[in-house]
């Protein structure tokens, strides 16, 4: 997978342990980016809401300024 790709995850998540999920996700994904909320359980986006959109918002400006200066993965002018 080539696609740009955050992945926001709770050091506490007791459901979903990321020990076993998003580490081994942001291991087989090319480019992958992983943002840890220490202290945070499952339900990240209720509470870290504020900190979870400001990331995501950020990554995706990233991501536009990518697309404007070439294509979303590589950052390459699209030449075809």
């Amino acid at each position: 997978m080539t696609i740009p790709t955050l992945i926001p995850h709770g050091s506490a998540d007791l459901n979903v342990p990321p020990d076993i999920t998003a580490h081994v996700a942001v291991r087989m994904i090319a480019g992958a980016r992983y943002v840890e909320y220490e202290g945070s359980g499952l339900a990240i986006g209720i509470t870290d809401r504020t900190r979870v959109n400001a990331d995501l918002l950020a990554f995706l400006r990233e991501l536009d300024m990518k697309i404007d200066a070439g294509d979303a993965v590589s950052g390459q002018p699209d030449c075809s």
